[in-house]
């Protein structure tokens, strides 16, 4: 359920980063983002999709990402990998690049890929035991072959 209203906070662009505390009047020392070196404004479109480690996330799932909009990414996304359970990838995807960035603010741990990789794939083999029957053998295929430890 946490996923659930995770993404739902995604798609409608409130969750709290500086962007969205900005726009809500709360003061922030600064908009840029917590992980970029090049003050670029921290949005969600930013954070989760254009910044160069969720970049490397992404094209190690699904090359080439680029949409202009979260919605734009996820169906491109979904598109590429063109199975029933896209969409579950798509969110624990964005949940855990989200955590890296809370890792760093909060226990100053820099974002990691193979941290990224290793959480994805832990979480994921959880989601494997409720996932349907029918689906499961293909599931665990996936995530044998794009989140194994190599």
């Amino acid at each position: 359920l946490t996923y659930k209203i995770f993404i739902w906070l995604v798609i409608y662009d409130i969750i709290n980063i500086r962007n969205l505390l900005d726009r809500k009047t709360y003061h922030v020392p600064s908009l840029a983002c917590v992980l970029c070196q090049d003050q670029t404004e921290e949005t969600s479109l930013h954070l989760l999709w254009c910044f160069p480690f969720a970049l490397l996330c992404w094209d190690s799932i699904a090359p080439h990402p680029r949409g202009i909009s979260t919605m734009g990414n996820i169906m491109i996304i979904k598109d590429h990998l063109s199975c029933p359970f896209a969409i579950k990838i798509i969110i624990m995807g964005c949940w855990h690049i989200w955590m890296m960035r809370n890792n760093l603010i909060f226990n100053n741990t820099r974002p990691r890929f193979i941290t990224w990789k290793a959480q994805m794939n832990k979480d994921l083999k959880l989601l494997l035991n409720r996932i349907k029957d029918r689906y499961r053998e293909d599931f665990s295929n996936w995530i044998n072959t794009y989140m194994s430890s190599s």
